[in-house]
């Protein structure tokens, strides 16, 4: 397989920072930024950022490169295949470990970033999911999340005679003194069909429960 190193963050970066950025000529570079927001509501957000970036930082001319998110893991695959990887992609933190096993992240950029920034920017869970597993390098710039939550009635907690839960072993509980198969009525409800939904909705139990995407092995 044909590798070309990039960065994994979802903020543009200065092109010093990206192996393999495209020149034009001495002084003006050209960046590639992958990302799945195909909606033209969200690449407009993204075209103004991209605008106040290239006046920031003159020289650098990014271009969008939006990709439907079914697709996007396919074509990650076959342009490292190629050798064309943009410099710059936005992808999930678990992805990003499976590129970072494949030799595809440029780690000394993310961490040339992350440093730039400062550790003290960023949410201590945030930088601990993109950390490799034997906490040598980071494998992505974290700058979005989708914010998990568990939602509950209080009206029927009172009148089940139980406290809000303030830990995961009290929600457990909760659930299992609410749940009444036999009467259609279940303590705590969860997708299970094979998506993605499923699987982000595991992961807020998991990363909060200290878990990480591989184990050390």
């Amino acid at each position: 397989m044909i590798k070309s190193k990039i960065v994994l963050l979802s903020a543009l970066v200065s092109c010093a920072l990206i192996s393999g950025c495209k020149e034009e000529n001495k002084n003006n570079v050209s960046i590639e930024f992958m990302h799945s927001s195909v909606e033209q509501e969200r690449q407009a957000v993204i075209s103004k950022l991209i605008a106040r970036f290239e006046k920031e930082n003159p020289g650098i001319t990014v271009k969008q490169v939006p990709v439907e998110e079914d697709a996007y893991n396919t074509k990650v695959i076959t342009l490292s295949r190629s050798g064309s990887l943009p410099e710059v992609i936005e992808t999930s933190h678990d992805y990003a470990k499976v590129m970072d096993k494949e030799q595809l992240i440029d780690r000394k950029a993310v961490a040339t970033v992350i440093s730039n920034v400062g550790e003290g920017a960023f949410y201590d869970g945030v930088l601990r999911i993109v950390r490799t597993e034997d906490g040598s390098a980071w494998t992505g710039v974290p700058v979005s999340a989708w914010i998990g939550g568990i939602w509950y009635r209080k009206d029927v907690l009172a009148k089940a005679g139980l406290e809000e839960p303030k830990n995961w072993q009290q929600l457990l509980d909760v659930a299992q003194k609410l749940n009444d198969p036999a009467n259609k009525k279940y303590g705590i409800a969860l997708p299970t069909a094979e998506s993605v939904l499923t699987e982000q909705s595991f992961s807020q139990f998991a990363l909060s429960n200290q878990a990480n995407v591989f184990n050390a092995e």
